[in-house]
């Protein structure tokens, strides 16, 4: 348990819990670079943010993760489908904190609210969307950056119209598209 929004819990090594929580706030999960955690009941993130620092860090629940106003954001891989809850904010965003590295989301994101923002923050950071996702903006933060969707079912469906800037988008197959 997170507690307070000014809480953080740092993982450096591989980790499993039934459950997760951000007491009803904010607060911070931390994934070091060979941090991981295996969540076995559905993580409800609330406020609270999962930051991931590159290299092997890894966040997997396969009951799925509900996003009301929290934030998913680093480098690194997330498994398991992401849903952003109706009336809610959600923000998912590829930073690297200027090393080159890739935010990998293998599962569907559904945007029940409508308002999820997808982030490339730099030049050397990639945002992989590896299945069906939908979400209200994509930015590039001003600068270049990559989005890239998967060959068989990496999609995007976005409400607001890109502006690709200096960045890039990758469709790495026929089943790849962006809407």
């Amino acid at each position: 348990t997170v507690t307070a929004s000014t809480d953080t819990l740092k993982l450096d090594g591989a980790s499993a819990a039934d459950t997760l929580s951000f007491n009803g706030a904010a607060g911070t999960v931390e994934l070091g670079a060979a941090g991981s955690l295996t969540l076995g009941a559905a993580l409800a993130q609330d406020a609270g943010i999962v930051k991931l620092d590159g290299g092997s860090a890894a966040l997997t629940d396969n009951a799925g993760i509900t996003l009301t106003s929290g934030t998913i954001s680093g480098a690194g891989t997330v498994t398991g489908a992401i849903t952003v809850s109706a009336g809610g904010t959600g923000f998912i965003t590829a930073n690297d904190n200027g090393t080159a590295g890739t935010l990998e989301i293998k599962s569907a994101i559904v945007d029940n609210g409508g308002q999820l923002t997808l982030t490339v923050t730099a030049s050397t950071d990639t945002l992989k969307l590896d299945a069906a996702s939908a979400a209200n903006t994509l930015s590039f933060n001003g600068s270049s950056g990559t989005l890239e969707l998967a060959a068989t079912s990496g999609t995007l469906t976005l409400n607001s119209a890109l502006s690709i800037g200096a960045g890039k988008v990758v469709l790495d197959g026929t089943g790849a598209a962006l809407t």
